[in-house]
């Protein structure tokens, strides 16, 4: 299913304005669907419950300086399932 690029451009923006320091726009995933991703260590990442390597579960706050509330907008936005858990942040 397609994202509606109003609602990931708005996404985008809204991210970008609270995170001035990292690069949100809208592009494609590894399968071809639109969505925003933000890059992260030179990967473009669009699911910040999943680390950088793609691998492995990631807590978006300790992996990306990501809220969790916005990491939820990115999630909605891009149509994804968060993960029934998340692990705990290490302190």
């Amino acid at each position: 299913m397609n994202n509606d690029n109003h609602e990931l451009a708005a996404a985008a923006k809204t991210l970008q304005s609270k995170y001035p320091t990292k690069e949100f726009s809208v592009t494609k995933n590894f399968e071809g669907v639109d969505v925003v991703a933000f890059v992260h260590d030179g990967m473009s990442i669009f699911d910040p419950y999943v680390s950088d390597c793609g691998r492995l579960d990631a807590d978006p706050k300790e992996a990306y300086g990501i809220e969790p509330d916005d990491a939820e907008l990115m999630v909605k936005a891009n149509a994804l399932t968060p993960p029934k858990t998340t692990k705990p942040s290490r302190i």
